[in-house]
C-alpha cells in the first residue's frame, strides 16, 4: 500500500496501523477451526436478519436468469420505478430513474465512483479515518494519490470543516473527500449541516463521496441535499445490508442526473450485472413502498435493543461502546495496561488474553482506526443472536478483568 498519512496537528500522536484483518484471523485460525467458541463478538459472515418473518418467500424460474440485469440505459426502467418509490420515502424527496444507478454492492458502487473520478481527471482521494478498508485499497490500486486523515477519539473520530481547509491548503488540484454515514466503526449519525460544512470547505471541481453502506435512518440526513453543485455530491447506499440481508447484492449510487449516462456506461463496461434473485427479493419488499422504511426502522430498533443489552452487561468493566445510532457495526474500546513506551506489547498481550479465553476478535486497525496509545478497539456486530451477544458481553468483561489483574 502506498497511501500517505497526513499530519493532523490536533492529533500528533495518533498511530495508524496497516490493515490487519487477515493477520489477526490467522492468529485465531486454530481455535476457530476447533469450533465451540464461547463468543464471537465481531463476526459478519453469518448475520442475523431482524423481522425475517416479514419477508415473503420468493421463487425463481430458470427463465428469470436468462438475461443480464444491468442498470445501463433504460434496461431496468420498470424495476427502478419500484425501487425509486420506496427510496423516495427514505430520502423524503421525489426520485427519478436518472437520480441513481443500481449496482451489486456498496464496495462495487464505490469502485464505480473511483472510475468516474478517473474519467474526470481527479488525482487525489482523501479518506477520513476510520475508513472501510476496501475504499482505501481501491483508491490506492487505481493509482490515486491516497491520503488518510487521522481523527481524534475525543471528537468522535470526525473530520471538521477546519480540517478540510487545512488539507485543501496542502493539496493541489481537484480531490475527492471520502466520508461515511453512519460514522464507520462508531455508528453515530452526522446531521446534514456537518456535511454541508465539509462540502463548503472543498473547492469547485472537488467531489464529496459518502459511503452509506448500512444506514437505516429514515429520513436519510443527506436525502434533500442537492447532488449537483460546484462540489459534486456522490452517495453510495446499501439497499439490503442495513436489513441484515448481506447475500442480497444491491446498492444505489446517488448522483446528479447529468451523470446518469456516465455511471450507466461504467456499470456496463465494469461488469456490474445485478443478481436476479437479489433484484427480485428487493422488489418483493419494496412493491409496497412504505414497507421498506418500516423494515429499516425495525432493523434499527433491533440493533438499539442489542446495544442496550451489551451496555448493561459491560457495566463496571471499564469498556466503552461506540454510540451506534444506525447500522449494525460498532466498536468496544477496551483500556489496556500500558507501561511507558509499551503500547505494542500491551496490544499483543490483549490478543494473547483473547486467545487464552478462546474469543476471536477483529481489531480496530482493520478499520483504519487512529489509536491513542491507551485502548484496544474491537469490532462488535449487533446483527447477531441475543445469545451470542450475551456471551460476547460476558467474555469481553472477563478479558478486561484479566488485563487488569496483576502480572
Amino acid at each position: 500500500m502506498s497511501y500517505e498519512i497526513l499530519n493532523n496537528p490536533r492529533a500528533p500522536y495518533a498511530h495508524i496501523y496497516a490493515e490487519d484483518f487477515d493477520e489477526v484471523a490467522d492468529y485465531f485460525a486454530a481455535i476457530a477451526a476447533e469450533g465451540n467458541l464461547p463468543a464471537l463478538p465481531g463476526g459478519v459472515i453469518d448475520t442475523f436478519v431482524p423481522s425475517a418473518e416479514r419477508y415473503r418467500p420468493i421463487t425463481l424460474t430458470a427463465n428469470e436468469f436468462r438475461g443480464y440485469r444491468m442498470d445501463s440505459g433504460s434496461y431496468l426502467a420498470s424495476d427502478k420505478k419500484v425501487i425509486a418509490a420506496a427510496l423516495a420515502l427514505v430520502e423524503s424527496r421525489s426520485i427519478s430513474n436518472d437520480d441513481f444507478t443500481l449496482c451489486p454492492s456498496v464496495s462495487y458502487g464505490l469502485f464505480c465512483v473511483m472510475l468516474a473520478l478517473r474519467r474526470r481527471g481527479v488525482p487525489t482521494v482523501v479518506a477520513e479515518l476510520p475508513a472501510y478498508f476496501a475504499s482505501v485499497e481501491q483508491a490506492d490500486s487505481l493509482g490515486f494519490r491516497t491520503l488518510l486523515w487521522p481523527t481524534l477519539p475525543a471528537e468522535g473520530y470526525a473530520m471538521t470543516a477546519a480540517d478540510m481547509v487545512d488539507i485543501r491548503s496542502r493539496v493541489q488540484g481537484p480531490l475527492a473527500l471520502l466520508v461515511t454515514q453512519p460514522k464507520y466503526g462508531m455508528g453515530y449519525l452526522r446531521p446534514a449541516e456537518d456535511f454541508l460544512q465539509l462540502r463548503g470547505a472543498l473547492m469547485p471541481g472537488d467531489f464529496l463521496i459518502v459511503d452509506e453502506a448500512a444506514d437505516q435512518s429514515v429520513p436519510a440526513a443527506l436525502g434533500q441535499i442537492e447532488a449537483h453543485g460546484e462540489v459534486t455530491l456522490l452517495r453510495v447506499r446499501g439497499l439490503t445490508k442495513g436489513l441484515g440481508l448481506n447475500s442480497a447484492r444491491l446498492a444505489a449510487i446517488f448522483h446528479p442526473p447529468e451523470l446518469r449516462e456516465t455511471f450507466g456506461w461504467i456499470v456496463d463496461y465494469a461488469g456490474g450485472t445485478l443478481d436476479s434473485a437479489s433484484l427480485k427479493l428487493a422488489k418483493s419488499f419494496m412493491h409496497m413502498p412504505a414497507n421498506y422504511p418500516d423494515l429499516l426502522q425495525a432493523a434499527r430498533s433491533y440493533v438499539r435493543s442489542q446495544k442496550n443489552l451489551l451496555q448493561s452487561l459491560l457495566a463496571g468493566s471499564g469498556i466503552a461502546l461506540s454510540p451506534l445510532e444506525s447500522g449494525y457495526i460498532g466498536t468496544a474500546h477496551i483500556p489496556l495496561q500500558v507501561s511507558p513506551g509499551g503500547f505494542e506489547t500491551a496490544r499483543q498481550k490483549f490478543l494473547s488474553v483473547c486467545k487464552g479465553h478462546r474469543v476471536p476478535i477483529v481489531r480496530g486497525s482493520s478499520m483504519y482506526f487512529p489509536y491513542d496509545g491507551k485502548s484496544e478497539i474491537v469490532r462488535i456486530n449487533y446483527f447477531t443472536s441475543e445469545a451470542n451477544l450475551r456471551n460476547s458481553g460476558k467474555m469481553l468483561a472477563l478479558i478486561a478483568e484479566t488485563l487488569r489483574a496483576p502480572a
